[in-house]
């Protein structure tokens, strides 16, 4: 089926035909009788996304705003807003000196970020919140365990149809911290389990969510259980260009940021300036996503 539903969408936009990506693009998204997506792919949701709004904003607001959004900020209401948290807007200092005991490459050079006020689910997505959008998705059966095996495709998409969006990398990074000065939401390496579920105390399983500790912000699971996707492109040296104010990094690149660490990473890929990435359609059991949203 997923195969089935990217073809046909790049074959349509093959054509380059604007009344035939119009008419044909239709279906992509529309709903079935019980309100959930014909079409769950989500490169191919985001292939026809772009698109639809490389034609025409009109053209995106009937077949986006009118079709795939539709309803999306009951879904929001009803789901999710009771999970999400406010980030006050604030200055911190991203990435890690160059002297850091621990660093990775990409997390130099260190530098000030100002971040607007946001708001974040203090969960990751569920399997019992995904399958509203996918019943059919290959994720595990059990309601409270965190959806994995997300796309950065799949993870944009859904984000979009419950009104919401990604975390940048920065907005992760400085939720993921606390009021922490450590590595970590904790001040000790020695505390992390009680935390997050990595190499050293995950016995190699995805565990439920919220089990553990939340950091000082009200976030479970901000560190292991599952990478979690960002908004942003991976660049290594993005960091030295970087703009001070809400930056994202959205270059046309196959590689997408992911962080958090997971079940299988040591304490060092769980720490809050660790940087990781994918590609664009990588996924796996232990990559999922975690909901953000501006605040109006």
């Amino acid at each position: 089926m997923k195969n089935k539903e990217l073809n046909y969408v790049k074959n349509v936009i093959k054509l380059n035909n604007t009344s035939s990506i119009y008419k044909d693009l239709k279906e992509v998204f529309e709903f079935d009788e019980n309100g959930i997506p014909k079409f769950v792919n989500g490169e191919a949701l985001y292939l026809a996304w772009q698109a639809i709004k490389n034609i025409s904003s009109d053209m995106e607001q009937e077949l986006m705003e009118q079709r795939f959004y539709r309803n999306s900020e009951e879904r929001y209401r009803e789901s999710i807003q009771h999970h999400m948290k406010r980030i006050d807007g604030n200055k911190f200092m991203m990435g890690s000196d160059k002297n850091a005991k621990i660093k990775y490459c990409g997390e130099e050079p260190k530098h000030e970020v100002q971040l607007n006020s946001f708001l974040v689910s203090d969960i990751a997505v569920s399997s019992e919140l995904y399958k509203q959008y996918n019943p059919k998705a290959e994720i595990t059966e059990c309601d409270n365990m965190p959806a994995g095996n997300l796309s950065w495709y799949d993870a944009v998409m859904f984000s979009k149809w419950v009104n919401c969006r990604l975390l940048t990398e920065a907005e992760w990074e400085y939720a993921s911290r606390g009021d922490s000065k450590g590595d970590w939401c904790c001040e000790k390496e020695e505390d992390l389990s009680k935390y997050a579920w990595y190499s050293e105390n995950s016995d190699g399983y995805i565990h439920e969510i919220g089990r553990l500790e939340p950091n000082t912000y009200g976030l479970f699971d901000i560190h292991g259980n599952l990478w979690e996707w960002c908004a942003d492109s991976y660049e290594k040296d993005y960091y030295a260009r970087s703009p001070m104010y809400s930056p994202l990094n959205n270059s046309n690149t196959f590689k997408k940021v992911c962080r958090g660490g997971s079940i299988h990473a040591f304490s060092e890929m769980c720490r809050c300036n660790f940087r990781n990435y994918e590609s664009i359609d990588f996924y796996a059991a232990d990559v999922g996503m975690r909901l953000a949203k501006n605040v109006e």
